[in-house]
């Protein structure tokens, strides 16, 4: 492979028996998502297959139960929202814990943990954590009343809903986002750790011949509130952050891909 676009080739076909999974799945995805207030139209939305999905592939193609990670990087999301396998080379084009600065807000803390960047296209695995262990951090398209298992594998085979889980465990509810400054997103996924913190990976199409490339991430928070019938986001309470940090271009690396 030439980039990181070629990792859709990478992907096998899957069966009619999934097929049927993921229809009846997103169509339940696209009757709650439909009613979601997007606050920027900059910032996009997951466009990717949600993890759940994902967990539901590997249960129909190998019939074993998912193994849980603590921490999620962008190997651990590849491996999870794939059908034939992370291709070979990848991790070695992963840079861990590049040059940054700022991301810092009360309500939470953003942290670009990997990154893959290779001339054409721009992977980040983004951690956000909450500044206060009351905080249950959530994303741009997930609302409070949506189930509980929308907040990856640590949640998965847990019943009610966000809102009730948050209530039982004294959580307010935040709604965390990203964005990089100047491009669009082409697809994020993300999950709530053990700990807490959610994680994001995000991918953009910049496209440089620099040997690095300097980027802004635009980051924040709105918390939730309830006025008895229904959540609303609080938007005069927000706080936004922006996030700098430096990525080496490593095209020879993920020529490989």
């Amino acid at each position: 492979m030439n980039n990181m676009a070629d990792l859709k080739n990478a992907f096998g076909r899957p069966d009619s028996g999934f097929n049927q999974a993921v229809r009846n799945t997103m169509a339940n995805l696209q009757r709650s998502t439909e009613r979601v207030p997007v606050r920027h139209a900059r910032r996009a939305r997951r466009v990717s297959l949600r993890l759940a999905v994902a967990v539901l592939v590997c249960l129909l193609l190998t019939g074993t139960a998912l193994a849980l990670t603590n921490t999620w990087g962008i190997m651990s999301f590849l491996r999870y929202r794939t059908l034939a396998g992370v291709p070979t080379g990848t991790e070695a084009g992963i840079q861990k814990d590049p040059a940054q600065e700022g991301g810092h807000s009360k309500r939470a803390t953003f942290i670009v943990r990997e990154a893959i960047f290779d001339g054409q296209s721009v992977f980040l695995n983004i951690a956000v954590k909450p500044t206060k262990a009351d905080y249950l951090l959530i994303a741009t398209d997930t609302m409070p009343d949506y189930p509980l298992d929308e907040l990856g594998a640590s949640f998965a085979g847990k019943s009610g809903n966000i809102a009730q889980y948050a209530e039982a465990n004294n959580l307010a509810v935040v709604r965390a986002w990203v964005g990089i400054e100047g491009f669009g997103i082409t697809s994020y996924d993300y999950v709530v750790e053990d700990d807490g913190t959610l994680a994001f990976l995000v991918s953009s199409t910049v496209t440089s011949n620099e040997e690095s490339l300097k980027l802004e991430a635009r980051c924040g928070t709105t918390p939730f509130i309830n006025d008895g019938s229904k959540w609303a986001l609080d938007e005069t309470a927000t706080e936004e952050t922006t996030l700098s940090f430096k990525l080496d271009n490593n095209g020879k690396l993920v020529l490989t891909l």
